[in-house]
């Protein structure tokens, strides 16, 4: 097919190009399969909120598999033993003796049978021992409530720091300070900060 110009020469129409017709369709195709890639990841991808639910709900539903409290656990040097779970304590302590000492929120406390089972002395940090909630928040020991609860204990600076030599064993209280109403799901025991920790019911 040609077209005639204003001179009355002839010109050939120019072919289209194949291969301009067959990129654009290929460029096309390319774009919507990104954009439906995209949309299937998105879909995909739980969010934070999704991560946090799925997080605490495998936590609460693996405390029917830890030891039952009260059974004697170890972690490192230390065997630990558990008893006597008591809650919504508002003071520890007396004015009497200037060791007042109350919680932001309420105390747990446990009493806490601790074994030094190794070879060497090794310290007690109060502040290595968690008590988890259901929802998978740690609360670390109180050393004020433990300075205050434990005036028998380390020349009244109660397990903190305490020393203990091999083949020695001590019982004192361990004091968590959580929010009114909350209670341990489970806690966790370590024999230092570095440790991998040891798990138990509460």
């Amino acid at each position: 097919m040609s077209d005639t110009n204003q001179s009355g020469k002839v010109l050939a129409k120019a072919p289209r190009r194949w291969y301009l017709r067959k990129s654009t369709f290929a460029v096309v195709v390319a774009i919507v399969v990104v954009i439906a890639a995209n949309a299937n990841s998105k879909k995909n991808t739980p969010n934070s909120a999704q991560v946090q639910s799925s997080s605490a709900g495998t936590a609460a539903s693996g405390v029917a598999s830890l030891p039952k409290f009260g059974t004697v656990v170890k972690d490192g040097d230390f065997s630990f033993k558990p008893s006597a779970l008591v809650c919504n304590i508002m003071r520890v302590g007396s004015n009497a003796n200037f060791d007042l000492t109350t919680p932001t929120g309420q105390y747990c406390r446990i009493n806490i049978w601790i074994y030094n089972h190794s070879g060497t002395t090794q310290m007690i940090d109060v502040t290595s021992q968690f008590a988890v909630d259901k929802n998978s928040r740690q609360f670390p020991g109180d050393t004020n409530a433990d300075s205050a609860g434990n005036p028998n204990i380390n020349s009244g600076l109660g397990l903190d720091t305490m020393n203990l030599n091999p083949g020695l064993s001590v019982s004192g209280y361990l004091y968590f300070d959580m929010p009114k109403g909350d209670t341990p799901a489970f806690f966790i025991f370590h024999d230092s900060a570095f440790s991998n920790g040891v798990k138990e019911q509460a």
